[in-house]
């Protein structure tokens, strides 16, 4: 990467800086997948098999959308 940011291939995702990306299921279609930061922040994003259906877990609580 151009960035100077460390990366790293690992057997199902990378690691890039501050960041570790892996896949951690997918199924028909569907998928999970998680984000661990250097503060221990624990991220889980799931997509349906259309993409048109996407949930965000952090630390185990799902992020809602913010409506003003």
């Amino acid at each position: 990467m151009s960035d100077g940011l460390p990366f790293t291939l690992t057997s199902h995702g990378f690691t890039w800086g501050p960041v570790t990306v892996r896949r951690v299921w997918d199924y028909e279609g569907r998928a999970c997948m998680e984000l661990i930061t250097a503060t221990g922040r624990v991220f889980e994003v799931y997509v349906s098999a259309t993409g048109r259906s996407l949930r965000v877990f952090c630390d185990g609580d799902e992020l809602k959308k913010v409506t003003e």
